[in-house]
Order: C-alpha cells, then sequence, then structure tokens
C-alpha cells in the first residue's frame, strides 16, 4: 500500500537461497556486458514521494545511464526491473500492490517468483 511502511518478517532460507540465485546470475551477465547495476534487498527505492512509499524488491536492476544519483542513499527512482520472490507470508494483494506501485513509478518489468511452483510471472509497463 502506498505512503506505508510495511513490516514484513524475515523470509525463509529457501526465499533466500532462490533470490541470490536470481542476483547472481542476473550480476554475472549486468557485468559481462556493463549495462549498470544488480542490488538485493537491502536497497531501497523511493518511487513516490507524496505519500512517501519506499520498496526494496528482492532484486533490482538499473541500467547505466539512470545510475547519476546519490548512491549512498535510497534511489530516487523505480528499478528498470524489480524481481520479488513470493513468501509463504505474502498475499496476493500485498504482492498486486507491490507489482502496480513498481510499474506506475515507472519500472519495465517486474518478475513475481514463485518458489513452490517453480514459475515466474511477468509484468511490464
Amino acid at each position: 500500500m502506498r505512503g506505508q511502511v510495511v513490516r514484513e518478517p524475515p523470509a525463509g532460507f529457501d526465499h533466500g537461497d532462490v533470490a541470490i540465485g536470481i542476483g547472481t546470475l542476473l550480476r554475472r551477465f549486468v557485468d559481462q556486458h556493463a549495462l549498470g547495476k544488480v542490488v538485493g534487498t537491502d536497497s531501497g527505492f523511493v518511487l513516490f514521494d507524496e505519500p512517501p512509499t519506499v520498496r526494496a524488491p528482492d532484486v533490482a536492476f538499473v541500467r547505466e545511464d539512470r545510475l547519476n544519483f546519490d548512491r549512498s542513499r535510497f534511489a530516487p527512482l523505480a528499478p528498470d526491473l524489480a524481481v520479488e520472490v513470493l513468501s509463504p507470508s505474502n498475499t496476493m494483494s500485498e504482492i498486486h500492490d507491490k507489482v502496480l506501485d513498481y510499474l506506475d513509478a515507472g519500472s519495465l518489468l517486474v518478475w513475481v517468483v514463485d518458489p513452490q511452483s517453480r514459475t515466474v510471472t511477468v509484468y511490464r509497463s
């Protein structure tokens, strides 16, 4: 939900394994081709100022030409790609809200990864 800070419980071990696996593969490709930066869930993105909305996807990619901001702070933009790995505690409503936030803020792609069904649902602008 926009404008709210929602504290989610830490994800389980398998969730972290899936997220770092995706991040590792993406980072390898992005670095090989000097495309930009891939970051993990500790990196916040300010999607909206009013109401203040910060999201931290499990994995995110930002193109090189968009990295001209103070990178010691939250990124004041939406990632080009946001990856959310589902956890048992996630509701479909929460995931839907996250996807819409990313797309409304300018993300080009959002991947929702379901480790249980071994599927990826791709949303694009």
